[in-house]
């Protein structure tokens, strides 16, 4: 969940067809079209890397086809030729994106539940957390090999030992998806129905009622439910009708964070980041994105990214801040263009154009 950010934090959030047979063709392992990018000198360096061999180079080159930028169209196709390149030599986030378009969630190949399989379980022994989890959603449904639910929850366990969210849900799924009135359900006091009923109760409503939105919310945070105190906490950063109140968020936030919440980490960092949460020192704040990078949250590699491309709370580090931008890459779109703007070309620094 998203809802405010510092003047500093504000970059942090900002067509296909299938290949044939194999998705490593030598025929679609092009370049991209660097100068329709607007990072021409960054994207012709790591193409030019990822040509001569270099594993990590080829699978930021699928990373480029894969999301494209504000300029350049994706182009999944190729993105799956330079994953197979990279996952062949060991590189596990290639092995999971690769394995996703297998799946058919992602274009780019033709979907085979087989190859999604064996790709999965390729990075799932490398550790890769989020294949693990993947892997053992396969094997609960049987796409791609026997169904066996024991498997499934070995690997969800592997997962979880990491700290990884997902996995968690899945072995704690507290956060049900509710069915059979949940209207009813909230008003006899489950947490999970209350948070519902506060996301979702109003329907197709135009106008939200925040009275009624706290209340839900309220009650489910009370009874300690993470997802709701993170909402609620949200809703106090918001500039709602006599509702933002910093102090509270920062509390809710908190007691998430305290339960090993990934949403309730990021947001209480956030916050200290902008000076709001001043109980925390900035250096906590860190280690607290860091906890939930660990827990695969979607923008705290990003926000990392950030930071250290700034000198915000950490030493100044374009290298690493590309690093984390490529990891937040996995999930989101906009990191590769924050990638490329720090992505050094001959002793400098590629720049948005």
């Amino acid at each position: 969940m998203r809802v405010f950010f510092p003047v500093f934090l504000a970059g942090v959030f900002a067509s296909s067809g299938w290949a044939q047979d194999s998705a490593g063709k030598g025929a679609a392992l092009a370049c991209p079209d660097s100068a329709a990018s607007g990072y021409s000198a960054a994207i012709d360096a790591i193409c030019k890397k990822a040509a001569s061999g270099d594993a990590m180079a080829q699978y930021e080159t699928g990373l480029i086809f894969y999301w494209g930028t504000h300029r350049m169209d994706s182009a999944p196709e190729k993105a799956a030729a330079w994953f197979e390149k990279a996952a062949r030599q060991g590189n596990a986030d290639a092995m999971y994106l690769l394995a996703e378009q297998y799946t058919g969630r992602r274009e780019g190949v033709k979907p085979d539940a087989a190859k999604a399989f064996a790709w999965y379980e390729k990075a799932a022994v490398k550790g890769h957390s989020l294949a693990q989890v993947s892997l053992a959603y396969l094997y609960m449904d049987g796409r791609g090999v026997t169904k066996d639910e024991a498997t499934a929850r070995q690997w969800l366990e592997k997962a979880r030992a990491s700290g990884c969210f997902y996995a968690q849900r899945a072995l704690d799924p507290d956060d049900i998806i509710l069915v059979v009135d949940p209207g009813m359900r909230a008003k006899e006091g489950d947490p999970a129905a209350q948070y519902y009923m506060a996301r979702y109760g109003d329907g197709a409503r135009k106008r939200v009622n925040y009275d009624r939105v706290e209340k839900w919310y309220r009650q489910s945070a009370e009874q300690g439910y993470a997802p709701a105190q993170v909402a609620l906490g949200i809703l106090y950063t918001q500039d709602a009708p006599g509702k933002k109140n910093l102090e509270k968020a920062a509390e809710l936030f908190g007691k998430a964070a305290e339960k090993g919440d990934a949403e309730g980490r990021h947001e209480l960092a956030l916050l200290e980041l902008q000076g709001h949460e001043p109980g925390i020192d900035r250096a906590q704040a860190v280690t607290l994105l860091r906890q939930a990078v660990a827990q695969n949250h979607r923008d705290a590699a990003r926000t990392l990214g950030e930071l250290y491309r700034r000198g915000i709370s950490v030493n100044q580090n374009p290298a690493v801040a590309r690093a984390w931008y490529r990891h937040a890459a996995l999930k989101n779109r906009f990191a590769v263009e924050q990638m490329l703007s720090v992505t050094r070309v001959d002793g400098g620094d590629e720049r948005r154009r």
